[in-house]
């Protein structure tokens, strides 16, 4: 670009085109990384199935080996997330408590119909839950399973929810 002043028409053009050109190179990377995740699936697939030829089990070690991964990867990120949560209890911010009140932190983790749990570590704001969970959750100890249904009917079992640790928010004095 000439080094002289441009007008405020010639900046937004020279801005827009510049956009413009961020916008097709973001496009461009998206496609590749597009296309190379599909090319590294289609290679693990013909490595998996090769070595189901050679080792009849190979399919079970291998499941085997990725939800140990997958157990691996939740328990460090639980440890993170109860690491954050402390460090909210150490700054002042947050204080255990025995029960659910209007303006509790709520640790929860979610199970499916089955029993299987699903969502490992959940933290909500009471407020921000929805009308009819938090009346049913109001005055509630930590322990507590609320088990949600589908369309209400209690014989089509959706999943439960469970509290596992209460917290107050501290209000800030005001200044």
């Amino acid at each position: 670009m000439e080094n002289r002043k441009m007008s405020l028409l010639e900046q937004c053009e020279y801005l827009s085109k510049s956009l413009a050109s961020v916008r097709e190179d973001q496009e461009g990377f998206a496609r590749n990384v597009t296309t190379n995740f599909a090319k590294i699936i289609d290679l693990v697939n013909s490595v998996v199935e090769t070595c189901k030829v050679m080792d009849p089990t190979f399919g079970d070690k291998l499941q085997a080996q990725v939800e140990k991964t997958i157990q691996r990867r939740n328990e460090e990120f639980l440890a993170n997330k109860k690491a954050q949560v402390q460090a909210l209890v150490k700054a002042g911010t947050l204080k255990p408590s025995d029960k659910i009140t209007e303006t509790s932190f709520l640790i929860a983790r979610e199970f499916d119909k089955d029993g299987k749990l699903t969502h490992p570590f959940l933290q909500n704001l009471f407020q921000e839950m929805f009308p009819e969970v938090r009346a049913k959750l109001l005055g509630q100890a930590p322990g507590f399973i609320l088990e949600q249904f589908e369309d209400g009917k209690p014989d089509q079992l959706k999943g439960k929810f469970e509290i596992l640790e209460v917290y107050e928010v501290v209000q800030s004095p005001a200044k």
